[in-house]
């Protein structure tokens, strides 16, 4: 409200603007309190809204704003921040450009501080931005090449211009032109923020540095992603997703509690994103990628995404046979993960893939879980039970893949699934993991329980279900 005052003062008075200057100069050479420092980035944002363009500002004017940005405390940068906000509102794209071109001559990139302090006051600007289908390559540049800074303070500050940058200004505004030529301009019109994701994604997969500068790289991608994603500019995301995907999986293993959480959001964001065939089917292949990567958190982290981009795309994926074996194949070979958790996530991955999926299928996947099953009576203690745990959390996927249901190979994968509970040399969580399919399916089965026992004999009901109950005491 102040600062719209001094403008309409002056605009009504020209001869006020030098006597705002001296006050305000007074200001912030005499007054170092939080109350005189807000005043005077008051009255000098009134007086370059005054000016019709920021080219025409005095220097004298322009002199005081960088006096005030560069002596200001920590505490008091963000009331030049709103300032900046208040005489860069609805300014033409030209304006900017000056902004940033005086912005980048005043404050010295060498200084961390002053570094900091331009991309604070770049950020002000860009906030303020309202246009669409403007592209700003000078001030993309500016802020792009301080991406790998190791400072905190510049890393955070170039993360918000970047996300600002991208939700003001990605999406063209709309025409009446068809959705393949609109599609077309999303995609071209900003070609070189999507270079810059490219680029910084292969650098967060790749990277060397120490865990400090990863996590600000991660932490900038993350959220240049995000804007992206949540602010209906998801379609253009579709042309570089299999750069994207293996960077965010990446950034969910990050040390840094909030950088792992954004970067989870992300991916959940991302995994509803509609893709196209082209995009799908390279959006696979990067996870096929990704499922080999060194890191257990990573591997465990896309199974929950692969599920989510399998069951928005099944309709696609049933007329492309070759790329829906590949989403199969993931959490197949992931259920040999040496991870004990990467092996439960495949196993309900696997289960959700095949809700949907041809009772043959079904029936084939058995017939290869029970060949490692059938070894039950060979099994000895001390031995790696790796492979007959796979087996077991398979056949329980399999089980689960159709909870409410009786079809014919059930009763078989049941019984596979008992044998291995009650092997005497079974470790115990392979024994777990087969008692809890062996509930599970009971719990579901509840209600049509006379069907389930027309299909077995009372001794493999005894069998089945009596030793995955738990022992009562009163029994």
């Amino acid at each position: 409200q102040n600062a719209r005052f001094f403008k309409r003062l002056i605009k009504a008075e020209p001869s006020f603007l030098e006597q705002t200057r001296r006050e305000a100069a007074a200001l912030l050479q005499s007054s170092p309190d939080r109350e005189s420092i807000c005043t005077a980035a008051e009255m000098i944002a009134g007086a370059i809204r005054s000016f019709p363009t920021f080219a025409a500002v005095t220097p004298e004017i322009r002199d005081l704003l960088k006096m005030g940005v560069q002596s200001a405390a920590p505490d008091y940068l963000s009331d030049w921040f709103r300032s900046v906000r208040y005489f860069m509102s609805r300014r033409s794209s030209q304006d900017l450009h000056d902004f940033t071109e005086w912005a980048a001559q005043n404050f010295d990139e060498a200084n961390t501080s002053q570094l900091a302090r331009r991309v604070l006051i770049i950020k002000g600007g860009l906030a303020e931005a309202t246009w669409k289908n403007v592209k700003f390559p000078g001030i993309f540049r500016e802020l792009s090449q301080w991406v790998g800074v190791p400072q905190r303070k510049v890393q955070i500050e170039t993360a918000d211009a970047l996300f600002l940058l991208v939700a003001s200004t990605w999406l063209p505004t709309p025409t009446p032109i068809s959705r393949a030529t609109q599609f077309s301009l999303e995609f071209e019109g900003w070609s070189p923020l999507l270079d810059f994701l490219r680029s910084l994604s292969t650098l967060i997969c790749t990277s060397t540095d120490n865990e400090t500068e990863t996590s600000l790289k991660r932490d900038t991608f993350v959220k240049i992603v995000r804007s992206a994603s949540e602010e209906s500019m998801s379609r253009t995301l579709t042309g570089i997703m299999e750069h994207v995907i293996p960077a965010i999986l990446l950034a969910t293993t990050d040390k840094d509690p909030d950088v792992a959480k954004s970067a989870k959001l992300a991916s959940a964001v991302l995994a509803q994103i509609p893709l196209t065939i082209q995009s799908l089917r390279k959006t696979i292949q990067a996870l096929k990628s990704v499922s080999s990567s060194p890191l257990w958190h990573v591997r465990a982290a896309l199974l929950p995404f692969l599920q989510i981009v399998v069951f928005n795309h099944r309709q696609i994926l049933d007329s492309l046979k070759s790329d829906l074996d590949e989403c199969f194949n993931i959490p197949l070979v992931l259920l040999n993960d040496p991870q004990l958790e990467v092996r439960e996530l495949a196993s309900v991955c696997l289960s959700s893939l095949l809700r949907s999926a041809e009772t043959a299928h079904k029936n084939s996947l058995v017939n290869t879980f029970e060949k490692d099953i059938k070894t039950v009576k060979k099994w000895q203690k001390g031995q790696d039970f790796g492979q007959i745990h796979s087996a077991v959390l398979g056949l329980s996927a399999v089980i689960q893949s159709s909870p409410y249901e009786m079809a014919d190979w059930l009763p078989r994968a049941l019984e596979l699934t008992a044998a291995a509970l009650s092997s005497p040399v079974a470790p115990q969580f392979v024994k777990e993991t087969a008692k809890k399919s062996l509930t599970e399916f009971r719990r579901t089965h509840q209600d049509s329980w006379h069907v389930v026992e027309e299909r077995f004999s009372p001794l493999q009901l005894e069998t089945i279900f009596h030793i995955s109950s738990s022992p009562s005491y009163y029994a």
